[in-house]
Formats: structure tokens, C-alpha cells, sequence
């Protein structure tokens, strides 16, 4: 399967290396896909920015029919990176789910599943030892625990989008924060990168927010 797309890369990452439990609630993840879209248009020179809104510079087929829908949904009509972020949240989770399946079937990650209570059935996705997508972990580690290693674009990306969905520290608890803000603030994070960035960080505080409002107020209610 091809790895090279910083959405592919943040669905992979975004695993829990040991269990293959997801390390942010689908929700989240959804949107930091959506925010990655944005980057890996970015990165190929697709998009920019103009009057806040996002447009596309080169329609011509990108090989990803996720890529090719957000491109086409870019195109409808104008609206900011945070609009786009929402409209390409379906596309997300659809691409999620393709992900997973490729990964299985190229033999990077073993699918476990368990049954609860004979109700429902959870998912997990292991990396599988001495894959690529484990020399990617390494890549990416190296890069985000190493103060002063330069990183490549689309690490810097990547880096960027697991910083913004709050799970970059968890994922790598060795992280060095300078090479967090070098990944936020290099040559690579061009408007569309940073204005995408922002817009994950925004919806995870929304959500999160929401859901310790509820939580407090199931609390009060309840006593």
C-alpha cells in the first residue's frame, strides 16, 4: 500500500504501537485525517490560499481517489480551511476504514478483535514486527526526539497533524518540544498546512470542551 500520504501515515500512527488501540476517539481522528488531506494537497502544490479561502491550482487526478474527492469538494464552492476541514470529515472516515484494510492485507498491521459481552465487537490493529510501517515509526520517532535532525516535508507534516490532534506526546513520549514547533513553523508549512493545523487544534479543544460540559453537568445532574 502506498504510505507516502501524511493521512495514511497519521491513521497508522495513530495507533497505540503495543496494542493497536486507537490513541484519539474516531471523532477526532476523522478530522485530523481531513486536516491531513489539506496538508497532502498542500504538499503537492493542488491548493492555496486566497482571501482565506481555499482553491484549487491543479485539478489533474493526484492516484488518491480520497485526495481526488476533496479536490472535487475544494472546487464546489469557496470556503475556509475549518469549512473544508467538516466536508472532508465522511471522506476521512471512509479512507480510515480503507487504511486499515490495506495495512492487514499488506501485512503491516495483525487485525485483532475482541467480543464484548456478546454486544458488540472492537478493532485493533497491531504493527507487525520488522514491517515498514514499523522503519515509518522509527523515521518519525528519530525526527520528533532528536533535537536539531532535520525533517523531511512530509514528516514535518505529519508531525504537525499528530501535534494538532494532541496525541504527538503520547504516541512519542520522548519528544522534544522544539522539534514539535520546528515541524508547526518550517519552510513546509506553507498557509494551507498551518491554517489546517490551527483548524484540527480548534475542533479537538471544541470537543473536548463539549465533552467535559457534559460530563460535569451528568455529574451535577446525578447527585
Amino acid at each position: 500500500m502506498d504510505m507516502n500520504g501524511v493521512a495514511e501515515r497519521f491513521i497508522l500512527l495513530a495507533l497505540d504501537p503495543s496494542t493497536g488501540e486507537p490513541l484519539t476517539q474516531a471523532g477526532f481522528a476523522d478530522v485530523a485525517i481531513a486536516g491531513a488531506f489539506l496538508a497532502d494537497l498542500s504538499l503537492r502544490d493542488r491548493i492555496a490560499i486566497s482571501d482565506d479561502s481555499v482553491v484549487v491550482t491543479d485539478d489533474s487526478p493526484t492516484g488518491s481517489t480520497a485526495l481526488d474527492a476533496c479536490i472535487t469538494t475544494i472546487g464546489e464552492k469557496p470556503r475556509d480551511a475549518g469549512a473544508l476541514i467538516t466536508a472532508f470529515c465522511p471522506i476521512a472516515h471512509r479512507r480510515r476504514d480503507e487504511v486499515f484494510v490495506e495495512a492487514e492485507q499488506a501485512g503491516l498491521v495483525e487485525h485483532l478483535t475482541r467480543r464484548h459481552l456478546w454486544l458488540y465487537t472492537t478493532h485493533r490493529y497491531k504493527p507487525v514486527a520488522g514491517s515498514s510501517l514499523v522503519h515509518l515509526f522509527a523515521e518519525v520517532e528519530r525526527a520528533i526526539t532528536s533535537p536539531g535532525v532535520s525533517m523531511t516535508p512530509e514528516i514535518g507534516a505529519l508531525i504537525a497533524v499528530l501535534d494538532a490532534a494532541q496525541i504527538a506526546t503520547r504516541r512519542f513520549p520522548g519528544a522534544d518540544p522544539e522539534q514539535i514547533k520546528a515541524a508547526r513553523t518550517g519552510a513546509w508549512a506553507q498557509s494551507a498546512v498551518r491554517s489546517a493545523t490551527e483548524q484540527i487544534q480548534l475542533a479537538v479543544m471544541v470537543a473536548l470542551t463539549a465533552a467535559t460540559t457534559a460530563a460535569t453537568t451528568a455529574a451535577i445532574t446525578s447527585n
